[in-house]
């Protein structure tokens, strides 16, 4: 859909409701461009399909000037809330917006390379270790890399992925959404390699070594650390890891991963060691895979080397497909399908709540509650349409800021501990199983094996039913020998 399909009307916010549930019909929707000089005091610009029918018309797109959107949205909430948000509606963005985001995208930008980093991504999120078959592919929806990507395969233009980026910061630092391990600025030197103008796929070894030395450039950029020059001389000290063996090459891997984790503890926080880490633990386990398929090395390397599926992904990224096994090939399609659809400004947002609605419930109002109680696809989970047509999942979890991810642990919480009663219950059922294969061993001529710990646990602790059954056993006894 192209801006010119846009037909526009500036309308008082009063009659914005009518407007948004289609009783109120637009005095004149024929301007193809916005009326923004008329955008003042308490009117909006609403946008619809250049294919207007009379009747029942329903609005697809709002514009709201920038000074004035903080109290729009402030007077919709108090006197219209069943107008707010209004994404519930319609696309909303800011003028500025308007002008900044055109539809230019860039040709040299590859969506399989940036499903392949935002697979990376998804699995250095998660809290623990995890198979790469059983991670869901709503994790895509909340990682920062998917609305880069977006941003950059819409636009194509350096200036709407470093809007998008900077505001992924301020979401990242509000302590009203979970934390993450892996940060934006983490991430950033990984997404500068996604739009490396690289025609073709690489062999395993060359992506890795690519991957190496702008690692190593980066961190000299940045860091200026000695460490950060060693980076692509690291794995000539592990000529295994070339080998045609795979045992070899998973040997070298496990020595190396060693050395790292050795150096890890001796460094202090704050410097490019976990980075080093990362970028070479990744090279490595690419290398003895020569491909994806040895991804699951990774995962003892997690605690000291955080981002090494993200550099994973992104040396699987520049060898492409060839070199990915069936469930990274999986996992990375499920991330195109987040990446590929088409924007249009007239189509509905998938979001909750754009941006400029984010920015101002995040100004006026404290605590989660103000997002807890939007319309929200999920209850705990708020999706921000981050710049048109590129959003981003985050996780509500209050005002905490020790909190990554949750994880349930049924057995730490005093109401889930057993208590004596529930034990002995516990076992008078294991007893009853074990009776029951008994009994089945002797309907098949199968003589029972009754082990010495398995009667001194039918005793129950010498309760009463444990006598009564001592009892009658002695008068069968005696009824055999007469």
């Amino acid at each position: 859909m192209k801006r010119e399909d846009v037909r526009w009307v500036a309308i008082d916010r009063e009659d914005l409701l009518d407007v948004l549930l289609g009783e109120h019909e637009p005095p004149d929707a024929s301007r193809r461009s916005l009326p923004e000089l008329e955008l003042r005091g308490t009117r909006l610009a609403v946008g619809y399909r250049e294919t207007l029918q009379r009747g029942h018309i329903l609005p697809s797109l709002i514009v709201i000037a920038d000074g004035a959107a903080p109290e729009t949205l402030s007077w919709l909430h108090t006197f219209a809330g069943e107008a707010s948000p209004l994404s519930q509606y319609a696309r909303v963005v800011l003028t500025s917006e308007w002008r900044q985001f055109e539809a230019s995208a860039d040709a040299g930008q590859r969506v399989d390379r940036w499903a392949s980093i935002a697979v990376g991504e998804a699995i250095s999120q998660v809290d623990g270790e995890t198979q790469l078959q059983s991670l869901p592919l709503s994790r895509f929806a909340g990682c920062f890399t998917t609305p880069v990507a977006r941003a950059a395969l819409i636009w194509g233009r350096e200036q709407a992925t470093r809007t998008c980026v900077d505001r992924l910061r301020s979401l990242e630092t509000d302590r009203r959404f979970g934390r993450r391990p892996v940060s934006v600025e983490q991430l950033m030197s990984v997404w500068s390699i996604s739009s490396a103008r690289i025609d073709g796929y690489l062999a395993p070894a060359e992506a890795a070594t690519l991957i190496l030395e702008a690692a190593s450039q980066h961190l000299m950029d940045t860091d200026s650390g000695i460490t950060a020059v060693q980076v692509p001389a690291v794995l000539h000290d592990y000529p295994e890891l070339s080998s045609d063996s795979v045992e070899k090459r998973v040997g070298a891997f496990n020595r190396l991963a060693q050395q790292f984790q050795h150096r890890t503890v001796q460094v202090t926080r704050g410097t490019s060691q976990p980075t080093v880490a990362s970028v070479v633990i990744a090279a490595a386990a690419f290398l003895v895979g020569r491909g994806t398929s040895h991804l699951f090395l990774l995962q003892r390397a997690q605690r000291f080397a955080p981002m090494a599926a993200v550099w994973f992904g992104a040396m699987a990224a520049l060898a492409g497909p060839r070199t990915w096994d069936k469930a990274w090939l999986r996992a990375a399609k499920g991330a195109e399908r987040l990446l590929r659809p088409e924007f249009s400004w007239l189509e509905p947002s998938g979001a909750d709540i754009c941006w400029a609605e984010f920015a101002w419930l995040a100004k006026t109002f404290d605590g989660q509650d103000a997002f807890v109680e939007l319309p929200k696809m999920l209850p705990r989970t708020l999706n921000i349409e981050i710049v048109p047509g590129a959003t981003c999942q985050l996780r509500i979890v209050g005002d905490t800021s020790d909190t990554i991810e949750p994880k349930i642990e049924i057995a730490s919480t005093p109401a889930s501990r057993s208590t004596p009663r529930e034990r002995v219950l516990e076992d008078t059922l294991s007893q009853f199983v074990a009776l029951a294969k008994q009994a089945g061993s002797l309907l098949h001529g199968i003589p029972p094996a009754v082990s010495e710990s398995a009667q001194k646990s039918l005793e129950l602790e010498g309760s009463p039913a444990s006598e009564k059954t001592q009892k009658t056993r002695k008068p069968r006894r005696d009824t055999r020998r007469s």
